[in-house]
C-alpha cells in the first residue's frame, strides 16, 4: 500500500546524498585544480542501453532481466600524469522474469563514482599507457515488484573505497585518432545498506528500524567493473567514443542481492 510513496521518498533521500556527494567532489576537484598549474578539462556525455539480469532475495529468488535505457555524464582533469575523474550514471525502466511474464520489477540505479589514476607507464616509444589509483563508489538501486502480494519495495546500497587500472593503446601509426582504452575496478572496503526484510513502513530511510548495515569486504560485497572505450579523435577538442561496460556486484548475505549489467554507451567528449 505504501510501495510508491517508500520508493519515492527513499530515492528522494538518496538523489539529494548523491547530489551532494557529486557536489563536493566537483567542488574539492576545483579547489585542487585551481591551485595548481593548468590542466586540461574534459566533459564526456552519453546515451547509454543497459541489459540488467539480477536477484534480489530480500524479496524473491526469482531472476529479472530485460534491456532498459539511461545515461552518464562524466567530467575529467587531466594534468600531467594525474587523472580525476568524476562520473555520474542513471538507468531505469521495467524488468521481466522468464517463468512468469505477468511479474515484473521496476528497477533505478544510480551511480557515483570518482577515480584518481596516476600514470605508471607513459607513452614513448610504445603506445601503451599504464595507469593505477584508486575509487570512490557510490551504488544504488531501488526496487519495485509488481503483481506479488506481500511486501513489493526493496534496494541495495553501497559506498565503497577500492582499486582501478587503466591501461590504453594508441593506434596513432597505422589508423590516425583512433586508441584503445580497459579500466577496471574492485572495491576493498564497502559500506551496505539493505532494507529490513518485509519493511512497508512510508518512513523507508536509510536509517530505518531494523535495516540491515555493515561494513563488508571483497568477501561480503564482490564488484567488478570493466569499462572498454574505442575512441576516435576528430579535433584536439572534440572526439567520440564507442564504450562498452560490465558491472557485476553480489552481496553475500541472507538477503542476497546479485546484479550483472551489460552497458552500451555512444559518447561525444569536448576538451573544455
Amino acid at each position: 500500500m505504501y510501495s510508491n510513496h517508500i520508493t519515492i521518498m527513499f530515492e528522494y533521500r538518496f538523489r539529494h546524498c548523491a547530489g551532494r556527494a557529486a557536489i563536493y567532489i566537483l567542488v574539492f576537484l576545483f579547489l585542487h585544480c585551481s591551485t595548481h598549474a593548468q590542466g586540461k578539462w574534459q566533459l564526456q556525455a552519453a546515451p547509454v542501453l543497459c541489459k540488467t539480469t539480477f536477484i534480489d532475495k530480500s524479496y524473491s529468488t526469482t531472476t529479472f532481466s530485460g534491456f532498459i535505457p539511461g545515461g552518464a555524464l562524466s567530467l575529467s582533469y587531466i594534468k600531467g600524469g594525474t587523472t580525476h575523474q568524476l562520473d555520474l550514471l542513471f538507468t531505469g525502466g521495467t524488468l521481466k522474469t522468464g517463468t512468469h511474464p505477468v511479474y515484473t520489477a521496476s528497477q533505478k540505479r544510480i551511480g557515483v563514482d570518482y577515480t584518481n589514476l596516476y600514470t605508471i607507464i607513459a607513452p614513448g616509444s610504445s603506445p601503451l599507457t599504464v595507469e593505477a589509483g584508486g575509487a570512490l563508489n557510490i551504488l544504488y538501486a531501488g526496487r519495485t515488484f509488481h503483481d506479488f502480494i506481500n511486501s513489493n519495495t526493496s534496494f541495495d546500497l553501497a559506498a565503497s573505497l577500492g582499486a582501478a587500472a587503466r591501461l590504453s593503446l594508441s593506434f596513432e601509426s597505422s589508423l590516425p585518432g583512433f586508441s584503445l582504452s580497459d579500466r577496471v575496478a574492485m572495491p576493498l572496503i564497502t559500506w551496505l545498506v539493505q532494507p529490513a526484510y518485509g519493511n512497508e513502513d512510508p518512513s523507508l530511510y536509510i536509517n530505518q528500524p531494523g535495516a540491515h548495515h555493515r561494513i563488508a569486504g571483497p568477501d561480503g560485497f564482490l564488484r567488478l567493473t570493466n569499462f572498454l572505450s574505442l575512441d576516435k579523435n576528430f579535433s584536439s577538442r572534440q572526439k567520440l567514443s564507442l564504450t562498452y561496460t560490465w558491472d557485476y556486484y553480489r552481496i553475500n548475505a541472507p538477503q542476497e542481492s546479485r546484479e550483472a549489467d551489460h552497458r552500451l554507451g555512444l559518447n561525444y567528449s569536448l576538451i573544455l
